[in-house]
């Protein structure tokens, strides 16, 4: 492989392509807990303010019909923790590389 062969991606896209390097259990209510919790063990918004975590998390927000229920409406609409996180994988792919 030559390093014009490497696909580079985000931040958001490689915590949903593995939750479980990043996460205890992987599954999408940890992985929103990490994306959003700035005073989290290991933050990841907040402090860091990584740019591709800022545009997601404004639109899992703006798409949710209530804020404080993304994770519930994720899944309601996905059907489980791998379906949800594609979709935000998906939506993380519009987004630049780092």
């Amino acid at each position: 492989m030559t390093t014009d062969e490497i696909h580079r991606i985000n931040l958001v896209q490689a915590i949903c392509l593995r939750p479980r390097m990043y996460t205890e259990k992987g599954t999408l209510a940890e992985v929103y807990d990490l994306l959003t919790d700035a005073d989290a063990r290991q933050p990841i918004a907040g402090r860091r303010a990584n740019a591709s975590v800022v545009a997601t998390v404004q639109w899992l927000r703006e798409n949710a019909t209530d804020p404080t229920r993304v994770v519930d409406e994720l899944l309601q609409l996905h059907g489980t923790n791998d379906a949800a996180l594609k979709a935000i994988c998906e939506f993380a792919s519009t987004l630049p590389p780092e």
